[in-house]
């Protein structure tokens, strides 16, 4: 085996992702609601979520144990912990506007729903993953 292999191994990677588009929609009628999905304002008209950004890291060391190499391995994901938003909820309303289907893209009604604008999911928080790889 050649001293390359032996050497301890560090490696990181940084990301960046611009915030997804938010929305304001109402939900349509019938059986595939989700599918029929109308919205009241052009998508990403209503703003945009916070960029999302972290950094993992990762680092090994191979260790020689007669024939074999022990490799001790090491992951630290979300170095930042940032835990930003990734979604909100998007739906204007939960139920069809009075004066349905005429009033379908009536944005003037208020909306039925007091969820909308919150945040529905955030980054996962950072976490730590060790291992040990046993090579012949």
């Amino acid at each position: 085996m050649s001293l390359r292999n032996r050497l301890p191994q560090l490696g990181l990677e940084a990301v960046a992702l611009h915030g997804t588009s938010i929305a304001a929609r109402r939900q349509g009628s019938g059986y595939y609601q989700e599918a029929s999905v109308v919205y009241l304002v052009p998508r990403g008209s209503a703003g945009r979520l916070p960029t999302q950004w972290d950094a993992n890291l990762t680092l090994s060391y191979p260790i020689a144990v007669g024939p074999a190499t022990v490799t001790l391995q090491a992951y630290l994901f979300r170095i930042f912990n940032n835990q930003i938003a990734t979604t909100r909820d998007n739906r204007w309303t939960t139920s069809l506007p009075n004066g349905y289907p005429a009033t379908i893209y009536d944005t003037a009604q208020p909306s039925d729903n007091p969820e909308y604008g919150k945040f529905t999911s955030r980054q996962a928080p950072r976490f730590f993953r060790a291992a040990v790889r046993v090579s012949f």
